[in-house]
Parts: structure tokens; C-alpha cells; sequence
């Protein structure tokens, strides 16, 4: 399953550092450290490791600002539902809109 992140704006992220750890790039991403270094061992996120240690990753701020917006995904007009208030006060919903 690959991690995809959804946002209708683009994506503005505060890296803590220019050079971060797996767990830093994961906690601004809010996705698990695994996550990241699964992606880092596939070749899909650039990053170097240190002393060939087992894990010793580092990210540049960068390389993981690219690879999150590479993430994005724009949701299909065809498929949104659209809630509407009624008088007295709730929502319903009305179906999808799109062509």
C-alpha cells in the first residue's frame, strides 16, 4: 500500500532541520518512522546512510519537501459528495457532483 497524502492546497511543511532523521521526517509528515525508511530502502525517498549502519538514515529538508509532494493525490470531482444544511439544521446528503 503506498502512503499518500490528500490536500486541495499546496503543501507547505516546517522542516525542523536541513538534515533529518527518518523519525524527524515522519513526525512532520505524521506518518511512522518505518513508513519513511521503507520508502528510503525502495529508492523512492533520497537519503544518505551513515557509517553503513543499520538505519543510521538522514533526509535532507529538500529531498523530503519533494517526495511528500509527490505523495499528493487530488481527490476526483466525479466522486465528492456534497453536504447541504437544511432549515432546521442538519445536514444531508444530496449525491455526488461531477460530469
Amino acid at each position: 500500500m503506498q502512503t499518500r497524502l490528500a490536500a486541495e492546497v499546496p503543501l507547505t511543511l516546517q522542516w525542523p532541520a536541513p538534515l533529518m532523521t527518518a523519525t524527524e521526517v515522519a513526525a512532520v509528515l505524521r506518518i511512522t518512522a518505518k513508513t519513511v525508511r521503507q520508502h528510503i530502502r525502495r529508492g523512492k525517498l533520497r537519503a544518505i546512510q551513515l557509517d553503513g549502519g543499520r538505519g543510521s538514515y538522514r533526509v535532507s529538508a529538500e529531498d523530503a519537501q519533494a517526495w511528500a509532494e509527490a505523495q499528493l493525490v487530488q481527490p476526483d470531482a466525479g466522486a465528492l459528495a456534497v453536504d447541504r444544511l437544511v432549515a432546521d439544521g442538519r445536514r444531508r446528503r444530496i449525491g455526488r457532483v461531477g460530469p
